[in-house]
């Protein structure tokens, strides 16, 4: 096992207390314990890693320092290599007794984007030369985008909210969403929020995949930090509630002078569908007519028919749908009851 000089200086110093003399050009004399009094700090860690931290915010962790010597340990001061992200809030200076142990605090907060390493030196009376501890973390901004809930009748027409909340500067964005068989993109309907500047969009829906695409030609960023930046319409024509998310989301930002993709989170939302609509409205196209009166004789003469609810069709409620319903739509059609 190698030992280091410390502990070679230290156990040294422990002999020749405990036998009470030390030798001098070949002589042995008798020395006090005062003589060979010390101090030593022994630390619990040489590198603190804060991790993943979110700029802006503030973290704090401790090192326990321990004196192995046999005099008091006194620390006088404590240097940050990055005073403006790294401080602390131990009271100095600090005084260690022989076997005692003490806390020292670390105070953090990032100020950039980016893994970073730094160091914190300790000014003290210890004879060790180990004095200094290596600062780690992993910087990171929040740069969320969340598509919010919604909920309406089949077939109905509902607009999907996209909303992003954004610590970087973000420019431009692309989402690209596999759209279910429950909903229909409505061709068209997609729109910029008042968060645009001078902010273009292109659209395209291909094979059931939904691409958006906004930028900037002149790489402004969107306005505000928080809030909805695009929405668009899609028909309601499953039977089915449903996630909507998008497979690829990219936040793109200029972040010291180099363009990056800032997406630290992506957030689907709950397209819910209520079968329950407007009575008699039993192929769920919103109106009461004479089609839903084939729908019922189809789904009477087949059964499970496509577009067919049973909650708008069962006019009476008596949990069958039957020839019952269709007198009671043709009076709907005639007299609106």
């Amino acid at each position: 096992m190698k030992i280091s000089n410390i502990e070679v200086k230290r156990d040294i110093r422990v002999l020749l207390l405990c036998l009470g003399m030390l030798t001098w050009g070949g002589i042995i004399s008798s020395v006090s314990a005062e003589e060979d009094e010390f101090a030593l700090a022994d630390y619990s860690v040489t590198e603190v890693d804060f991790g993943q931290v979110i700029i802006g915010s503030t973290y704090t962790e401790s090192i326990t320092v321990k004196n192995i010597g046999n005099a008091d340990l006194v620390i006088s001061y404590l240097y940050f290599s990055d005073v403006m992200a790294f401080s602390s809030t131990t009271e100095l200076p600090l005084t260690i007794s022989p076997e005692d142990s003490e806390e020292l605090n670390i105070t953090y907060t990032p100020l950039n984007r980016g893994s970073i390493e730094r160091t914190l030196t300790v000014f003290s009376n210890s004879i060790s030369d180990q004095d200094k501890i290596k600062l780690k973390a992993q910087p990171y901004s929040i740069n969320e985008l969340y598509i919010q809930p919604v909920s309406g009748f089949y077939g109905e027409e509902v607009t999907i909210s996209m909303t992003m909340n954004n610590m970087d500067p973000v420019s431009g964005y692309q989402v690209e969403f596999e759209i279910p068989e429950q909903l229909e993109f409505v061709t068209g309907s997609f729109t910029l929020s008042d968060r645009k500047q001078d902010h273009s969009s292109a659209v395209l829906m291909n094979n059931n995949v939904l691409r958006i695409v906004v930028y900037s030609p002149n790489d402004i960023p969107l306005i505000g930090n928080e809030g909805e930046i695009g929405s668009f319409t899609v028909k309601l024509v499953g039977h089915e509630s449903v996630e909507l998310k998008p497979f690829k989301a990219v936040l793109s930002a200029t972040v010291n002078n180099v363009i990056e993709d800032v997406t630290s989170g992506v957030y689907g939302g709950l397209i819910t569908i209520n079968e329950q609509g407007k009575l008699g409205d039993a192929n769920g196209d919103g109106e009461v007519d004479y089609t839903d009166i084939e729908t019922i004789i189809d789904y009477i003469m087949h059964g499970e028919t496509e577009n067919f609810i049973f909650s708008n069709a069962d006019i009476n409620e008596d949990e069958e749908v039957n020839a019952a319903d269709i007198v009671l739509i043709v009076n709907i059609i005639k007299y609106g009851m």
